[in-house]
């Protein structure tokens, strides 16, 4: 899909995975909770995302080296060979 602007949130940006939002995780505009928060960070923290083809897939997110969520199954509801994944740390 095309944008004619900058969504005002990065969840309504189509074909996206977005982990942060207050323990949210958003899959192609669709919520998931998730016990991660990214207000949780602190000023200085590293934030790595590693998402793995195996079967099944899975999606991790570390801060500072150590896993802090881990989501499986969660890329193939994008239905797309390219996405874009999105760590908001907005309200961190």
């Amino acid at each position: 899909s095309t944008l004619r602007r900058i969504p005002d949130k990065a969840w309504r940006i189509p074909e996206t995975l977005i982990v942060g939002y207050w323990g949210c995780i958003f899959v192609n505009g669709q919520e998931r909770r998730s016990p991660w928060r990214a207000d949780s960070l602190r000023v200085g923290s590293r934030i790595g995302l590693l998402y793995t083809n195996s079967s099944p897939t899975e999606l991790l997110v570390f801060v500072d080296g150590k896993p802090v969520l881990r989501v499986n199954d969660v890329l193939p509801q994008v239905g797309r060979d390219t996405w874009f994944p999105v760590v908001d740390i907005f309200a961190s």
